[in-house]
């Protein structure tokens, strides 16, 4: 596996779409929040998602072999893709994502903005998580005790406070700039967005399985195929 991704959790791969691609599903999604395709999304407050859109799940398959060749990791599959559209007052819950989420990509699709949005990962916060695994908790205690979740399961919707001996690293994507990392086990966040009433932020997510891990059956999110 690649050693800078196993060590940190994360890995930044700067134009890992050109700007063109970029510009072209942005286009999609516009067009699709346009024609009432898009949700509210209850994770990110004040954003529109689109869950396993037909380019996107084109291009979350296409990207598998470049990322078994960046990562030295052969064995991933596809499990589902979705996408955001920020906009001004959004914000991203302080979390860990589900199973299918075992091995994550963020991509920047660009926008009308003045600066990207800035997301936040804990340093070391990969290691942190799986020893809560490693003691057998299951995944409903691991997100309790992180404090992403409430006692009945709900998530918490307060603003996280930084521990003395955590550090929070601040990750900026231009578009078309990607983080891959450990969706499962990474805590990641993004601090409400002050920018100009206009202003909007397209971001594309696919996510990955080892299918020969614990996770296998999550192969494209335990439907049939992908969608197209």
């Amino acid at each position: 596996m690649n050693t800078e991704y196993k060590k940190n959790g994360y890995l930044i791969v700067r134009n890992y779409l050109s700007s063109e691609w970029a510009d072209c599903l942005r286009f999609f999604f516009l067009k699709a929040k346009e024609n009432k395709k898009t949700k509210p999304d209850t994770m990110s407050p004040g954003s529109h998602g689109y869950w396993g859109a037909n380019p996107y799940e084109l291009l979350l398959d296409f990207k598998t072999d470049f990322l078994k060749k960046l990562l030295k990791w052969d064995s991933i599959v596809p499990t589902y893709s979705y996408g955001r559209i920020y906009q001004y007052g959004s914000t991203l819950l302080h979390h860990i994502d589900r199973p299918s989420c075992q091995l994550s990509v963020t991509v920047n699709l660009g926008g009308d903005y003045t600066t990207p949005w800035p997301l936040w990962i804990t340093k070391n916060g990969h290691l942190t998580t799986q020893a809560l695994y490693d003691k057998g908790l299951t995944e409903r205690e691991v997100n309790f005790a992180c404090g992403f979740t409430n006692p009945d399961g709900s998530m918490n919707r307060v603003a996280p406070i930084q521990p003395d001996n955590e550090e929070w690293i601040e990750v900026n994507l231009e578009k078309g700039d990607a983080m891959i990392y450990m969706g499962m086990l990474l805590p990641h966040w993004r601090n409400p967005w002050v920018c100009g009433k206009n202003e909007y932020q397209a971001q594309l997510f696919m996510h990955y399985v080892d299918e020969k891990g614990p996770f296998k059956d999550f192969k494209y999110d335990k439907r049939p195929g992908l969608n197209y």
